[in-house]
């Protein structure tokens, strides 16, 4: 893993990607602004800011400044990366700066990821078609257990997907009728604490939390794309319905088969922009979203694979390195594997096969290691 200041070279040439700024998900709308307030919402992240680029084969890392077009009228807003502390024994002490208080959110123990050995040394945890959470090595796919059957939801019949919120460090899951759990990875028991209040539409999900903005993005095959507010003052409990995904062609068209979500620099730091990428299983290739409460869609390469349309798609940040690392679970010739993703290319490496017992079909990085 690079974590110098060189920049990644891809087919010849420099390549290099800002941190496109979501914070429009908190809800705020301004005056000429159909999709939001540009820099609105809870918190407010700097317009200009170091550009952000590519450090290895799925990690994003400060660097230069050249540029790259990802989207015509997108615009361009970068993060600053900043320097912080490994996280502590206590959920007071696991970011810098401090926590907000999260009154409503108890603090719980730290869960352990143990480190381990490795060249990426990270866990996931992983969701699997017959609703059991499972826990692997990136490095080591073939060695996934199982950690239980999921157990506790309340008019959902399944989960559809997962996703770690850096606000708590809890996971989470999203029912097929829209309940929304926290998941307890010791006794994979599901609690709920929200219900989205527009009806899921479609057979596949990609959900992953906005760490600027507090909210959880869902998206599905169909070209939806909700954002939902669990707990943030502003608007509570409320499902915001925002543009059906579409591709770039003439006329726009809606993406169909979009299962995977992730945003990049899943921190509270909020000299951070973060940038939201698409896992496209039509297509088989990764997409920029944005705006992304306009769900437009700027492809950025290939996969390399041919993907089943039950995906799944996460990154990981170190605010240690400042490097994000993007893997996926994909389904393919009749097996799941673990792929690394370059967002910004999007090269899919393959990193081995589940256990042919585990159809492992979505996965959350935990925040807490590095």
């Amino acid at each position: 893993m690079q974590s110098g200041p060189r920049s990644r070279t891809v087919a010849g040439e420099h390549r290099d990607l800002g941190g496109v700024r979501d914070r429009a998900d908190s809800g705020g709308r301004a005056a000429g602004h159909p999709h939001g307030q540009p820099n609105g919402g809870s918190g407010t992240r700097p317009e200009q800011q170091p550009h952000r680029c590519l450090g290895h084969a799925g990690g994003i890392r400060p660097g230069h400044t050249s540029a790259v077009a990802v989207a015509a009228n997108h615009g361009r807003a970068c993060g600053r990366l900043a320097a912080v502390p490994d996280p502590g024994a206590s959920c007071e002490s696991t970011l810098s700066p401090p926590r907000p208080q999260l009154s409503s959110l108890p603090c719980a123990p730290r869960p352990r990821w143990p480190a381990m050995e490795g060249k990426d040394g990270l866990i996931a945890i992983g969701l699997t078609g017959d609703q059991r959470l499972v826990e692997f090595d990136v490095t080591k796919p073939s060695k996934t257990w199982s950690l239980g059957r999921v157990s506790g939801l309340s008019g959902d019949t399944k989960l559809v997907g997962i996703d770690f919120r850096v606000q708590n460090e809890k996971l989470y899951g999203v029912g097929d009728q829209g309940g929304i759990y926290t998941l307890n990875t010791t006794n994979t028991r599901a609690v709920k604490v929200s219900q989205l209040t527009v009806a899921l539409a479609g057979t596949a999900f990609g959900v992953d939390f906005n760490p600027a903005a507090n909210r959880l993005r869902v998206i599905s095959n169909t070209g939806q794309n909700l954002r939902h507010n669990i707990d943030d003052a502003a608007a509570p409990l409320t499902t915001t319905t925002d543009g059906t995904l579409t591709n770039p062609t003439t006329p726009p068209s809606t993406a169909m088969g979009v299962t995977g979500a992730a945003y990049t620099n899943n921190d509270l730091n909020t000299a951070t922009a973060t940038t939201l990428f698409d896992l496209d299983t039509m297509a088989d290739r990764i997409s920029l979203q944005s705006p992304a409460n306009a769900g437009t869609l700027a492809p950025t390469g290939n996969l390399g694979v041919d993907a089943a349309l039950d995906a799944g798609f996460d990154i990981h940040y170190s605010p240690a390195t400042g490097v994000n690392r993007g893997f996926a679970t994909i389904g393919t010739a009749g097996t799941y594997r673990l792929y690394a993703v370059d967002p910004l290319t999007g090269r899919a490496t393959d990193k081995g096969a589940f256990p042919a017992r585990y159809k492992v079909t979505d996965l959350a990085l935990p925040i807490n290691q590095q």
